[in-house]
């Protein structure tokens, strides 16, 4: 196709189908591209076509034969030129084009499948790339070599030299057998970044302490009198931290209390629930956290005594936040562990497809790197 018939093609189409026939053109494109550049290889081993008058060289032409590559993120079929060699005892051998191998390399989509695995879509999906069918073990190779080099590059990053003013750790479960546990640190100027994480059996002290402990031996340092720690209500949390800063701002999540209470009180008081605990998150100042706290505490003192026991394992950690005077405007980020729950909640989302999570492989740190990047 022309540009000219392209130009007319597109002007007379809606946007859907205009989308298809450029990327159609652009298919069409890059096998042309392909096929001269094939053709140009074969002119440098074969010399210039019907020309009698130079010697007759070594290699020949061959015709052509239907052939496959891997471009634009898919399988295409291509009309490729052969070319034979002369052995020198009467027979003959074929001649590998580099150009042609280069192109049936399925390295060249590497990238592209990636990308629809990290959408979520299945390997099953992924592997009808194009409109012409990937053998669905290849997708699995690719995915397992990409998200390796993923893993590795997570892993390696440097930790910021200016150091961290606060640190969040949050458990995330991905079945009955396995659990992750991930840090995010927060820098002085607000920037976020994702540290590292753990994958274990449960949420237990020692996976925990694992965590911490490669975050210390990476460099991570904190820059502040004393570290900030925002934690779910996890106490193996809570005591793998103190191990390494005993002096930490020990921050629980109130989103992960409020879950914890509204499992204890009946459904009606949910609402009232709701109330005291956002005007315990808009309270600033450590005066103003009390009045809130003191509220919430003889309001479940009156209606559920597990739900006050639950409130009072807390302690001063569930106000920990405006006790050193933080303002108001940070409540939102940090009094509760959402930064990492979104960030889970978007991983979620593409790790949709996962049926089973291979606990005698790396399978759950390959996804989790390769989604946290």
């Amino acid at each position: 196709m022309t540009i000219q018939p392209l130009r007319e093609l597109l002007l007379q189409s809606d946007s859907e189908g205009t989308a298809t026939i450029f990327n159609e053109f652009l298919r069409g494109a890059a096998r042309l591209a392909l096929f001269d550049l094939m053709q140009e290889e074969v002119d440098r081993l074969c010399g210039p076509s019907h020309d009698r008058a130079l010697p007759r060289p070594a290699n020949r032409r061959a015709g052509n034969e239907k052939g496959i590559c891997y471009i634009e993120g898919g399988k295409e079929g291509i009309q490729r030129p052969r070319v034979r060699r002369d052995r020198g005892d009467g027979s003959e051998e074929e001649v590998n084009l580099a150009s042609y191998k280069a192109a049936q390399q399925v390295d060249n989509i590497q990238e592209h499948v990636t990308k629809l695995l990290l959408e979520g879509v299945s390997t099953r999906g992924t592997s009808r790339l194009g409109g012409s069918t990937v053998c669905k073990s290849t997708i699995s190779e690719q995915w397992i070599e990409r998200s390796a080099e993923k893993l590795e590059e997570f892993r390696s990053r440097p930790l910021a030299e200016d150091g961290y003013v606060a640190l969040m750790i949050d458990g995330v479960f991905l079945s009955k057998d396995q659990t992750a546990m991930v840090a995010l640190g927060i820098r002085e100027d607000g920037s976020k970044e994702m540290l590292d994480f753990k994958v274990g059996s449960s949420e237990s002290t020692e996976l925990a302490k694992a965590l911490i402990g490669s975050l210390v031996k990476r460099g991570f340092k904190c820059v502040a009198k004393r570290l900030l720690v925002v934690l779910d209500y996890s106490n193996a949390l809570e005591n793998a931290v103190l191990a390494y800063y005993p002096t930490a701002i020990i921050q629980r999540c109130l989103v992960h209390k409020e879950r914890n209470l509204q499992s204890d009180l009946s459904k009606r008081r949910h609402g009232e629930l709701a109330r005291l605990l956002k005007r315990l998150r808009r309270a600033e100042g450590k005066n103003a956290a009390k009045e809130a706290y003191d509220e919430l505490y003889g309001f479940l003192e009156e209606h559920n005594a597990a739900a006050l026991e639950s409130l009072k394992e807390a302690g001063k950690t569930i106000t920990a936040l405006q006790d050193i005077g933080v303002p108001a405007t940070l409540h939102r980020s940090l009094l509760s562990t959402n930064i990492i729950e979104d960030s889970i909640l978007n991983i979620r989302c593409r790790m949709s497809k996962v049926n089973r999570w291979r606990a005698e492989t790396k399978m759950a740190d390959r996804y989790l790197a390769a989604g946290l990047l």
